[in-house]
């Protein structure tokens, strides 16, 4: 029998944490610009569809070996973790009104420590399983130190110089490390809209009662899922990518916004939260949208609001 309770499916960093945690990791080991090598290498592969979105969490796991990173330091980085405004009071709305969980690309140490912090069971948390008791040999440091003193050299490379060299790097790591980067599954893209498909149909939750909640580019497929199954998708300051992506859009500091529309969308389902978005008027607070159907003028003026309200936010 089916569930008329509902469904909601939470990114973590961005809706409900304002912190990226693997950045904040490396700019703690004293590797933010390997992580801007690898990020931007993660970008390069996965517009070329080498590789899937979000594999910069993997790629810098050799050199979070490297560093001794352990889960206990990670836990001590999460502790520093900013919360969005009333979190809080958006997720016990949302707890009440059916299954709250969080489907993130973060490592999963961090999002059950903010799991944790926010009152979301672990065994509603899927994200991203790493392995760091890898061993390095002396070729394995040899390398990841080379990297790291070229950091700044590396960066001013052209996006094909980038892939090679980087391709060359992990070619050239030993085999067991390599495993440890290949092996590890970064819960991004698609990965996301299954574990969103699988919670609803193991708790027989109908596609309208589902509610996706993203901001960025490892949000896509999560976000369209819940529109093509009839749910709320909704993305909060968000990218373009997501923008694209989602039925509606939420630009606010404020994430006690989300109540109201959690109590519109159970009480009057999609096309109420479409008359609250076409009814709003220069609320200075926040800005609800819908975004099917705009014209292009309209959509830019929404995606550069946004891009605005993200720079504020993360600097």
């Amino acid at each position: 029998m089916e569930s008329n309770e509902k469904l909601f499916c939470f990114d973590l960093e961005g809706p409900i944490s304002l912190n990226d945690n693997c950045k904040d990791i490396a700019k703690e080991l004293g590797l933010i610009r390997v992580f801007d090598i690898l990020d931007r290498y993660d970008d390069i592969l996965y517009y070329q569809k080498k590789s899937c979105i979000g594999s910069t969490l993997r790629f810098i796991l050799p050199f979070f070996i490297e560093k001794k990173l352990d889960k206990s330091r990670m836990r001590q980085i999460s502790e520093k973790t900013v919360l969005a405004k009333n979190i809080d009071a958006a997720i016990i709305s949302a707890k009440q009104k059916g299954i709250m969980s969080i489907i993130s690309t973060s490592y999963e140490i961090h999002s059950y420590a903010i799991g944790k912090k926010v009152g979301v069971k672990e065994e509603n948390i899927y994200s991203t399983k790493i392995n760091l008791d890898g061993i390095l040999t002396p070729k394995d440091k040899e390398l990841i130190e080379n990297i790291i003193r070229q950091s700044v050299y590396l960066n001013k490379k052209s996006d094909s110089e980038l892939e090679d060299y980087m391709n060359a790097f992990f070619s050239s790591i030993s085999k067991p490390i390599e495993q440890i980067v290949n092996d590890t599954i970064v819960i991004g893209g698609f990965e996301k809209k299954q574990k969103a498909d699988e919670l609803m149909r193991k708790n027989n939750i109908l596609g309208k009662n589902i509610v996706a909640i993203g901001d960025s580019i490892v949000d896509i497929e999560m976000l369209e899922f819940a529109s093509a199954v009839g749910g709320f998708s909704l993305c909060i300051n968000a990218k373009k990518e997501a923008i694209d992506s989602a039925d509606f859009a939420l630009c606010s500091l404020d994430r006690k916004h989300l109540v109201s529309l959690f109590e519109t969308f159970e009480k009057s389902g999609k096309d109420g939260l479409i008359d609250l978005a076409t009814r709003q008027s220069g609320n200075p607070d926040y800005v609800f949208s819908y975004l099917r159907n705009l014209g292009k003028n309209e959509k830019n003026k929404i995606i550069e609001l946004h891009k605005s309200m993200r720079k504020y936010i993360r600097g």
